[in-house]
């Protein structure tokens, strides 16, 4: 009975572990790190922030990528977006996530001029909407934006708010950046997070498990 007990704890303890491997990777723009690409746009670190400053009307997109060795697949990514003031309020801050390249993935976005948060697809530099939700933005506010990501199923939060839900299937794993549409003012991000969990299926680990531990009977 003791021995059955005995078992069963190191079986769970294994699971678990299998269950709760996962990578945390911060960058609180303290100084430009070597793996950020700039792939379209004006980016710099100003006072612990990641600026970016170009200017445009046209629906142009200015993105930086973090090209690291790790790509994320499930898990979660968030930034602090703020949204710099302008006469017309056309500014749009973008996190991205699980981008194949620098031009194709997905981005979720706040939009100062319509007061929307949105999930859009990265096709070939282009931004394709998928869905969108109301939010009361403000500029020279700071905002977090997370999304997790749990197989083809997307969630976005705004400050701890569960905003939009969403199922895709066209992007599985890639990096993550930040970006811009149509600015005409500064859009500063900070205290970018992503926390990466690695897909487990627990009946597939507690059978290897089990496995293991009848061999050494």
């Amino acid at each position: 009975m003791k021995w059955k007990c005995f078992l069963f704890v190191i079986l769970i303890t294994a699971l678990t572990a299998n269950l709760t491997e996962a990578q945390l990777w911060k960058d609180n723009f303290k100084s430009k790190d070597s793996k950020w690409v700039e792939a379209s746009g004006v980016w710099d670190i100003e006072d612990g922030t990641y600026k970016q400053t170009s200017v445009s009307d046209a629906d142009n997109v200015f993105r930086a990528i973090f090209h690291s060795g790790w790509k994320l697949q499930d898990g979660t990514a968030s930034v602090k977006i703020k949204l710099g003031p302008t006469q017309s309020n056309i500014n749009t801050g973008c996190l991205l996530y699980r981008m194949v390249d620098d031009n194709n993935g997905y981005a979720s976005c706040l939009h100062l001029l319509d007061k929307r948060v949105t999930i859009a697809k990265v096709i070939g530099g282009k931004y394709e909407l998928e869905k969108s939700a109301d939010i009361p933005l403000k500029s020279d506010v700071w905002y977090t934006l997370k999304v997790t990501l749990v197989d083809s199923h997307i969630t976005v939060f705004v400050d701890g708010q569960e905003v939009l839900n969403h199922d895709d299937n066209s992007y599985h794993r890639g990096w993550v950046g930040v970006g811009v549409i149509r600015t005409h003012s500064p859009t500063y991000f900070d205290d970018i997070s992503v926390s990466m969990q690695a897909p487990v299926s627990p009946h597939g680990k507690l059978a290897e498990v089990w496995g293991r531990l009848k061999k050494k009977r």
